[in-house]
């Protein structure tokens, strides 16, 4: 059993359905697509843009104003993704991790 994620707005009752079904959530060839064409904007805007693109090539928050080198892009986007693995107390419910997976990945389609 899958859920396949598609670019089109969700009813909440089909995100319920996608939330809370034990099936894989694939993304079809569509949403693919759309996601791979926002990564090649956000590169070129990279390559032809002076100014810095937030959270892409600057630092967060406070750290806005502070221009992250070429170089060190790759580790920045890989600590951002460290930071915010971080945590503690009890892990959260299968369900909620899930849906904020399914609701970033639809973010990506837009």
């Amino acid at each position: 059993m899958y859920t396949e994620i598609d670019h089109d707005h969700h009813s909440s009752e089909e995100g319920r359905s996608a939330f809370y079904s034990s099936g894989t959530l694939i993304l079809n060839p569509e949403t693919r697509k759309r996601i791979a064409e926002s990564r090649h904007f956000l590169e070129e805007k990279m390559k032809t843009s002076l100014r810095p693109v937030y959270g892409i090539n600057t630092g967060f928050g406070d750290l806005c104003k502070e221009k992250i080198d070429d170089r060190d892009l790759d580790t920045l986007q890989l600590n951002l993704v460290r930071s915010h693995a971080c945590g503690f107390g009890a892990p959260i419910a299968p369900e909620l991790s899930r849906r904020m997976m399914f609701l970033k990945i639809k973010s990506l389609t837009f």
